[in-house]
């Protein structure tokens, strides 16, 4: 019913001209993944899909779209993506006519095994790690909904806190350079993150050369702690980063801690409001500074 809905709906958009493309999924070729497509005729529009192979977060896409008007269809953990992208000045809500649908969560495809079908349910035993506990937007910037609409989150619950990393510092170490050991340096968590929409980023610059190219595992700790930092207080938890990571790297256990710390010392929760301030681009005389030694 939310396929044939999304398609009469992007279709409609795109012959009445109230958007130039549309940004949406289309069946992929490989089992459990869909492909993104941008939709330019209502024709092209009847090529959309959505289901639980859907797992790309298109609220990356957004930002090269500047002159553009764009129709795009978004998850929950989309539409945080772009309440951050419209509060930092990327989008443009006014050119983005975003279609919010209910999403029963998104397959990790590590997790996915052959004979599992979409169909029975048994689906569910692949559920990705993050829509394990869904964070829904607590703003309505839709242009519709289709599907059940569920109440949103209002106040930060216990699931921001869940991350294996230990307080211990030693054994925090011991698991951070274990994972780190893992990463090939292929950026694929930077490309599918909405957030990293630097035109250079950091790791590129030769002057500095804040990164070497060398491939040793103190040089990927360096890329995910700045990146981690970077991503402070704008990180919606949506698991693109970990779900594009070919080696596995349990990247949503640092980008949750940090949610963490800002949710514990700062009451403050990513992706609810584009007309809010940022974390870090505000101040107030009543944040916590027990953490400056």
């Amino acid at each position: 019913m939310v396929q044939e809905q999304l398609r009469k709906e992007a279709a409609r958009l795109l012959r009445e001209g109230e958007v130039d493309v549309f940004i949406g999924y289309a069946r992929g070729s490989l089992p459990a993944q869909s492909t993104v497509v941008f939709a330019r005729s209502s024709e092209d529009a009847q090529e959309l899909v959505f289901d639980p192979t859907c797992h790309p977060n298109l609220a990356v896409y957004l930002p090269r779209f500047k002159k553009e008007r764009v129709g795009v269809v978004v998850k929950a953990c989309d539409a945080r993506a772009l309440v951050e992208l419209i509060r930092e000045r990327q989008v443009d809500p006014d050119k983005v006519l975003a279609i919010g649908v209910e999403c029963p969560g998104v397959i990790d495809r590590d997790r996915w095994e052959e004979g599992m079908s979409l169909d029975d349910g048994e689906w569910k035993e692949a559920l990705a790690v993050a829509c394990e506990h869904c964070r829904l937007p607590a703003v309505d910037l839709f242009h519709c909904w289709l599907g059940e609409k569920k109440v949103a989150v209002e106040e930060a619950d216990a699931q921001v806190s869940s991350s294996p990393i230990d307080e211990d510092s030693e054994e925090r170490y011991r698991w951070f350079s274990a994972e780190m050991e893992k990463c090939i340096r292929c950026y694929a968590c930077r490309q599918a993150c909405p957030a990293c929409y630097c035109p250079e980023c950091f790791t590129d610059r030769s002057h500095p050369d804040w990164v070497s190219p060398v491939h040793e595992p103190p040089e990927a700790m360096l890329f995910h702690l700045v990146r981690t930092l970077h991503l402070a207080g704008r990180c919606t938890d949506c698991g693109a980063c970990a779900r594009a990571c070919p080696q596995n790297i349990n990247l949503l256990a640092l980008h949750r801690r940090m949610e963490a710390e800002a949710v514990r010392r700062f009451g403050y929760l990513s992706g609810q409001d584009p007309d809010a301030p940022s974390l870090l681009g505000s101040f107030s005389k009543d944040d916590s500074d027990d953490f400056i030694k």
